[in-house]
C-alpha cells in the first residue's frame, strides 16, 4: 500500500490507506519504517551527488594546475626566447618562442616577440601576421600597436602605420 495521506481530527493524527483510517500505532509505525527507507535513499543520492561534484572539482582543479604549468613552460621558453634575441640568435629564439605557444597558444606576448624576430629578419608579411595574430588575442596591446606601426612605417605604409602609433600613444599603460 501506498501513503496517501495523513489526516488530523479534534487533534488526533491518523492514517489514511485507500479511504480506510488505520489506528494511530500503525500509522506511526508504517511512517517511520517508510520514511527510513526513503532517507536512507535520500542520503544515498546525495552521497552519490557529493561524490560526484568532488570529482568534477577535482578534475577540474588538476586541470587549473595542468594550465598553470604549461603558462609557467610558456613564460620560460619566452626568457630563453628573449636572450637568444638579445644575442641575436634569431633562429633559435623563434624555435623557442614556438615551444612557447605548444604550451599556451593563446599567448599575445609570443606573437608580438615572433613578430619582432620576422621584422628583423626582414620576413614584413609574417611579422604582420604575428601582430595581427597578438592583436586579435589582446586588441589594446599597446607594444604591439607601436611595433606593428613600426613594421608598416619600415615598409614605408605610413598611411596604415600612423592609427597603431595612435592607438599606442592613447593607451596609458603604454610607456614610450
Amino acid at each position: 500500500t501506498t501513503l496517501e495521506s495523513l489526516i488530523c481530527r479534534g487533534g488526533r493524527v491518523g492514517y489514511t490507506d485507500n479511504h480506510r483510517t488505520i489506528g494511530e500505532g500503525k500509522m506511526l509505525s508504517y511512517s517511520l519504517n517508510q520514511m527510513g527507507v526513503a532517507m536512507r535513499r535520500i542520503i544515498s543520492l546525495l552521497s552519490t551527488l557529493i561524490s560526484l561534484a568532488l570529482l568534477l572539482n577535482l578534475t577540474a582543479c588538476a586541470h587549473l594546475l595542468d594550465k598553470s604549468q604549461d603558462q609557467e613552460k610558456a613564460r620560460i621558453y619566452m626568457q630563453l626566447a628573449a636572450d637568444q634575441f638579445s644575442q641575436k640568435e634569431y633562429s633559435k629564439a623563434s624555435d623557442a618562442i614556438n615551444q612557447a605557444l605548444k604550451y599556451n597558444p593563446d599567448y599575445p606576448a609570443a606573437y608580438n616577440h615572433l613578430g619582432i624576430i620576422y621584422m628583423e629578419t626582414k620576413r614584413y608579411a609574417k611579422s604582420e601576421e604575428s601582430f595581427k595574430k597578438a592583436l586579435q588575442l589582446q586588441p589594446n596591446f599597446p607594444e604591439v600597436l607601436n611595433n606593428l606601426g613600426v613594421l608598416l612605417n619600415r615598409q614605408e605604409r605610413y598611411k596604415e602605420a600612423i592609427p597603431y602609433f595612435e592607438k599606442a600613444l592613447a593607451n596609458e599603460s603604454y610607456s614610450t
